[in-house]
């Protein structure tokens, strides 16, 4: 439930928007050829991390990390063979100088260009990046899947879970935790309300999040994927502690003498009765949503590039509620949801000589949603209808991936990976059953220069389901074009498949996988401080579920449209901002629809607008955000059938605040954090809900709460919380 979860927007933002101040080391140093001439546009980064920049005119850099320890420095350019050295960085509070200097020149092809801050590789290259300090100081509500609305391609859905993109349901966009599926990314909510992610931002060093066209190394996902990849070691051991109206919560994070050993700690609890009953929500909770999260975790470093991680989580949430029924206007509908999540996650990678790596990776994920929902004639103590139903999933992971670095610096992936799952619905009236399925497939693919200034990338995926009996080979290429003036010309094609959800399988055996061929232009252009990206994009659909007049994969569509991107950290000093803007051409005849029409979660117009400052001498930092769509279709019984989804909801407009204040108390690193959303109140509807009995009586979808207020208090005891303190901070 997304309004409730506002406070978390600005937590941990000063530690990350002043980083060196609060536990981030420096990297600065210049890049040079061999008669001591400046090189501009450098790429120079951590090996394996996502700290990275591109140098300047003079051929200078700098940039933050968190990283300690002994690292490998890489840097590249055209024309010349990649320098790769070995630096140390002391603790997290030390600043690496460091002189690059380019000797040898590289032997017939030309090397792959690298433009894109903080990766390597170009399937990155073409996506957004984004670090948990763009997160949390983005005025959204410190989720992950909040601050990606904010960028092209995302859609302003505020009814239903997950990432909308580009004309695909939510279910289409899937996120992966250091390589692996994530099942129930999102917290469980009743119907007409969406909900956050499970994971703090914090938990991240950083993000990719790709709109279409991604990697052959995953899958799944007919629409985009969020690859999100987890820290490493922080320098010293600490722990934290926060209260507000709604929660209150604790964590430590002990690390060993050697430093070679993390083992972590954090408890959570949430309920928002005090809030709702000081604030009064758009609905009539008759339990207020109450969350029980716990996690535990261990990094460890093993011989000299390797690191092991075991992540793992449990949580418990309970909400009811009552609102009026759709159907009987003397009856009141009385629901609850109580929801259990189980996740695990276990990955060993592993740097080996010669440019290999190695990579191995586990993950389990459980999922219990116990509903009930009673039908009360109003005024009666009993209710006259109860109906109570289990709905569950678990899902066991198996993957690993091997990789080279090759000629012309390009790089071959391949590997394979195996996920069990079990999924099943019943009721106390009946019961669907349940469905089980071996998912396997194995992929490969190669990144490499073609010419100076053309690369590629070339892959391909085959996936096989045996609950489908079915096996389907997936394409995946890409051309990087790059200009005299760094700017590039990206175009990539690739066709991608997904299986149908659990509950058209339980009622109907006799399906196939999904499909969605993407076609992208991509022009770009990327320095220290300015970004620009403009794409041209069309997504065919095939073979989508149609309910009517029975189940099957008859349904079809597309997608086509414009985005624009633009950010810019140097025009105003201290201030970074950026303003993204979608088009969107797409019509889907899948379900019940009675043709193709714009679906209901589709906006033609998306315009979002953020900009973020830190005074540094006054310890605070201030973020603002707008975002504007269009409206969206809706289905209006009174309408005719030819006039199917012709009306759209009001457009939606929407202002969010955040203040954030570091007050010094004691030794600890302390946050005051005051967040708002929709602080104008904007009326915003998502849709509606119609009488069967009654057509011309509707009711309204609106947020839970609006606008909403929230004021909170975080203290960190320890030294390196550059992010750390932002994961236990949520």
């Amino acid at each position: 439930m997304k309004p409730h979860f506002l406070f978390a927007s600005t937590i941990g933002l000063v530690a990350l928007t002043s980083g060196a101040a609060f536990g981030q080391s420096k990297i600065v140093g210049v890049v040079t050829d061999n008669n001591a001439k400046p090189l501009a546009n450098v790429a120079v980064s951590l090996e394996g991390s996502y700290d990275g920049t591109v140098t300047g005119r003079d051929g200078s850099f700098s940039f933050s990390t968190t990283e300690v320890g002994p690292q490998v420095l890489i840097s590249k350019i055209e024309g010349y063979q990649d320098v790769v050295q070995p630096i140390e960085i002391k603790d997290s509070t030390s600043t690496v100088n460091c002189k690059v200097m380019f000797a040898v020149k590289s032997m017939g092809l030309g090397n792959v260009t690298v433009t894109a801050k903080k990766f390597d590789s170009e399937d990155k290259n073409k996506a957004i990046a984004f670090s948990s300090t763009d997160v949390l100081t983005t005025a959204t509500d410190g989720n992950v899947i909040s601050a990606l609305k904010t960028l092209p391609g995302a859609q302003q859905v505020g009814e239903s879970s997950g990432l909308f993109v580009r004309g695909g349901t939510g279910t289409e966009s899937k996120m992966f935790i250091d390589g692996l599926l994530v099942n129930n990314f999102t917290y469980s909510s009743p119907a007409n309300q969406a909900s956050r992610s499970r994971f703090a931002p914090g938990l991240f060093k950083g993000s990719f999040f790709s709109s279409g066209g991604y990697s052959a190394l995953y899958g799944q996902a007919l629409s985009a994927a969020l690859i999100l990849e987890t820290e490493n070691m922080p320098s010293k051991s600490n722990a934290d502690f926060g209260i507000s109206p709604i929660s209150v919560e604790g964590g430590i994070q002990l690390l060993s003498r050697s430093k070679t050993t993390l083992v972590g700690f954090f408890a959570k609890y949430t309920d928002l009765n005090l809030m709702f009953n000081l604030v009064k929500p758009n609905l009539d909770f008759t339990t207020a949503p109450k969350y029980l999260d716990a996690s535990f975790f261990v990094k460890q470093k093993v011989a000299d590039k390797g690191m092991l991680k075991l992540y793992s989580s449990i949580g418990k949430s309970t909400v009811g509620l009552q609102q009026p029924d759709a159907d009987y206007v003397t009856a009141t509908d009385h629901v609850s949801l109580r929801n259990t999540n189980l996740y695990n996650n276990l990955t060993y990678t592993q740097s080996l000589a010669r440019g290999w790596n190695f990579y191995i990776g586990s993950a389990f994920n459980y999922n219990l949603d116990r509903f009930s929902l009673a039908l009360q004639p109003v005024g009666e103590q009993h209710s006259v209808y109860d109906s109570l139903s289990r709905d569950n999933v678990s899902m066991l992971q198996l993957r690993s991936v091997l990789s080279k670095r090759v000629l012309n610096n390009g790089r071959l992936q391949w590997g394979g990976e195996i996920i069990r799952s079990g999924e099943g619905f019943a009721s106390d009236r009946t019961s669907l059953g349940q469905v089980e399925d071996t998912y396997s497939a194995g992929f490969v693919e190669l990144e490499t220069a073609l010419t100076e200034n053309l690369s590629g990338r070339v892959g391909a995926r085959l996936e096989n389901s045996t609950l489908l009996d079915a096996a389907k080979l997936a394409p995946r290429t890409s051309l990087n074009y790059t200009f005299a003036n760094k700017a590039q010309l990206l175009a990539s094609y690739g066709m991608f498949y997904q299986k149908p959800e659990k509950y058209y399988l339980l009622r109907e055996s006799d399906l196939q996988f999904s499909r969605a061929d993407h076609y992208i232009l991509t022009y770009q252009k990327i320095d220290n401080y300015r970004t620009f990206r403009t794409e041209l994009y069309y997504k065919q659909y095939r073979d989508l579920i149609k309910t009517v007049p029975q189940i099957s994969n008859n349904g079809y569509g597309y997608a086509q449209g414009l985005e624009v991107f633009w950010r810019d950290k140097k025009t105003v000093r201290g201030l970074d901002y950026w303003v993204s803007y979608s088009y969107l051409d797409t019509k889907r005849n899948y379900l019940d629809y009675a043709f193709a029409v714009q679906p209901s979660f589709a906006a033609k117009h998306t315009l979002s607008v953020v900009a973020k400052r830190f005074f540094p001498a006054k310890r605070l930092n201030l973020s603002a955000t707008y975002t504007f769509a269009t409206g969206r279709p809706y289905y209006n019984p009174n309408l005719s059938a030819e006039r199917f989804m012709e009306d759209r909801t009001i457009n939606f407009n929407n202002v969010g605040l955040s203040i954030c204040y570091l007050p010094k108390i004691a030794k600890s690193f302390s946050v005051i954090a005051l967040t708002f959303s929709n602080v104008l109140g904007n009326k915003q509807v998502f849709g509606y809900n119609y009488s069967r009995l009654d057509p011309s009586q509707r009711t309204a979808i609106t947020p839970t709460n609006n606008p909403f207020v929230f004021l909170g208090l975080f203290m960190n005891f320890g030294v390196d919380r550059t992010s750390d303190v932002i994961d236990k901070n949520l």
